[in-house]
């Protein structure tokens, strides 16, 4: 992992399940909006809610996410090779002002739009401190399951947040079959990472 530039974001470490979230944010109750984060999950290690957002375009990702938690951390998955910089740029202004304090990045051209990402978080975070730095990560060659394990077990944000990152987002573009794989594992995250780590073995 490498520190992208100034934010924020807060850590983790308990294995206290915690209260458990709303059941309003469950995944799959009533009708939500195509473009409505969904909780999919809570994980027990890292007391964070899970949230999945499909989208079929960069474009749709809403002005207002609505979760419950003051910041979060974020990963991305999408082809980035013919996102335009411009858009890139509104949309990680949007995840930034919204409380994102750790942005990864998986998928083709995944190095380019980290690059994008950094000068983002450049731009926005000109005074931030080394205690609010929002961090920054891309798994350019790495399979999505294990950008997944990454995601779950080591988004960990700079120490002022440390307390208030309390929910993890998946924001995936235009790929259905990659949004069922994020849905998997986010839905039982300590299953997930625990399957992962005997396939390793």
């Amino acid at each position: 992992m490498t520190q992208g530039t100034q934010g924020s974001a807060p850590g983790f470490v308990s294995t206290d399940a915690g209260p458990q979230p709303p059941r309003s944010w469950r995944g799959g109750e009533g009708a939500c909006p195509r473009s409505a984060a969904v909780s999919v999950g809570y994980d027990i290690a890292t007391e964070r809610e899970l949230f999945l957002l499909e989208l079929e375009r960069l474009d749709q990702l809403p002005a207002k996410l609505r979760l419950p938690t003051r910041h979060f951390a974020c990963l991305l998955v999408l082809d980035g090779r013919g996102t335009h910089a411009a858009e890139l740029h509104r949309c990680a202004a949007n995840l930034l002002g919204q409380g994102a304090t750790y942005l990864s990045v998986w998928g083709p051209g995944c190095g380019r739009i980290r690059a994008m990402l950094d000068d983002a978080v450049l731009f926005s975070e000109t005074d931030a401190s080394e205690d609010s730095i929002v961090l920054t990560e891309d798994h350019e060659g790495a399979p999505l399951e294990d950008t997944l394990v990454e995601f779950l077990e080591r988004s960990q944000p700079a120490s002022r947040y440390l307390d208030s990152c309390r929910g993890a987002l998946v924001v995936t573009v235009n790929a259905p079959g990659w949004a069922l794989a994020c849905r998997e594992a986010l839905s039982d995250p300590r299953g997930f990472v625990a399957g992962m780590a005997l396939v390793q073995d």
